[in-house]
């Protein structure tokens, strides 16, 4: 659709306080995203005319400071690829934009001139841009969406950031949830499709560093993906093991691979999507991983589709006691009675702090979960 075409259905729908019967066709070119995020504006109270940002969703200087310390990890990790980002669009006037999981940009580079436009709408560190204060826009379209957005031109909401084609994408850490939105936007008039390809590319190589700087402590580090020439490509799936088989952590990547979905991470084991391989025997596959540093398999579904996987020992290591806990003594420990009480009450207060959860309990004393297992049954 071309922006007169836009506007004037943006107009009518608010004219009629609804989508005329007379745009349908008009609706289904514009798509079901589109359209469903303009209804949103709509109930939201918005008004697609509105000639003045409003300034109310911009935090100060020192909220704004406060903010980028809370996201440092994730800024420094993606720093370098917005850098690179920018140094491919230089000159064509643009601006490479990192908002957080709240849709507060919280780092941007790009072109003096361009940035002077983009200012004018608010499009700068500070500025809040989800959909509720800002209409249809990539960055906050694309937190409500879950998945890579574009918006070009008068697709915008708001009319006055019809000048804008932008495009964005989440940015997931390795518990599956979201920790920013990565946008690129410049001229409507440089609009290019391949734009949605490059962000969806550096998104990828930002989520490998978050995975690859994630704590691993006793778990395996595995990669998936359906060819084991696959393996150690930008299309293979990330995945953390602990000695169960329990996947800890997990990608978009290998969530498309395996099936499964963010709320998976943390309740689903390996072994139960691979029933016809696993009599195989877990536990011998964890430890030939820990023995030999690495290990390779290929597994099948039920659907009869093989996956194949190399499980990395080398980020295991013994979990020392944490600093605030009392270490677990064992029985054959001379001397040591008082001591083996002071546990005794420390691992129950833990259980008791942690609502009764294992897991969580054996993270907070220092130790593996099965230590603790073994600990309780004594």
């Amino acid at each position: 659709m071309n922006n007169t075409d836009l506007r004037d259905l943006r107009r009518q729908w608010q004219r009629h306080g609804a989508p005329p019967t007379s745009t349908s066709a008009a609706l289904e070119r514009l798509g079901s995203t589109l359209g469903q995020s303009w209804q949103r504006c709509f109930q939201f109270g918005l008004m697609p005319s509105a000639r003045r940002p409003s300034d109310d969703h911009v935090l100060g200087s020192e909220n704004l400071r406060i903010r980028i310390e809370q996201r440092e990890q994730l800024i420094r990790t993606a720093i370098p690829t917005l850098d690179y980002l920018h140094a491919l669009i230089a000159g064509t006037g643009g601006v490479v934009i990192l908002a957080d999981h709240q849709g507060v940009i919280v780092h941007s580079v790009g072109d003096p001139t361009f940035l002077h436009r983009a200012d004018r709408v608010l499009l700068r560190p500070g500025a809040s841009w989800l959909e509720r204060h800002r209409g249809t826009n990539a960055i906050g379209t694309a937190l409500h969406e879950g998945r890579a957005v574009a918006v070009n031109g008068a697709e915008h909401f708001f009319e006055e950031n019809g000048f804008l084609s932008c495009t964005a994408s989440p940015i997931r850490g390795p518990d599956g949830r979201t920790l920013g939105v990565l946008d690129i936007s410049s001229d409507q008039r440089s609009h290019h499709p391949h734009t949605l390809g490059l962000v969806r590319t550096s998104v990828r190589a930002i989520e490998r560093q978050l995975f690859a700087q994630a704590e691993t402590g006793e778990t395996l580090k595995a990669t998936c993906h359906p060819s084991p020439a696959g393996l150690g490509s930008m299309a293979e799936g990330l995945l953390h093991l602990d000695e169960t088989g329990l996947i800890t952590a997990m990608d978009t990547v290998a969530m498309g691979w395996l099936g499964l979905q963010q709320q998976d991470i943390g309740q689903i084991r390996l072994p139960q999507l691979f029933p016809m391989m696993f009599p195989l025997d877990w536990k011998a596959v964890f430890d030939q991983a820990l023995r030999q540093g690495t290990f390779s398999l290929e597994l099948k579904t039920l659907q009869g589709r093989s996956l194949a996987f190399r499980l990395d020992a080398s980020g295991w290591r013994s979990r020392r006691p944490a600093a605030n806990s009392t270490a677990l003594v064992t029985e054959d420990e001379p001397g040591t009675t008082e001591l083996r009480e002071v546990s005794r009450r420390t691992v129950e207060q833990t259980l008791l702090d942690t609502h009764g959860n294992i897991a969580a309990a054996a993270r907070r004393l220092g130790i593996s979960r099965s230590t603790l297992y073994r600990y309780l049954r004594r």
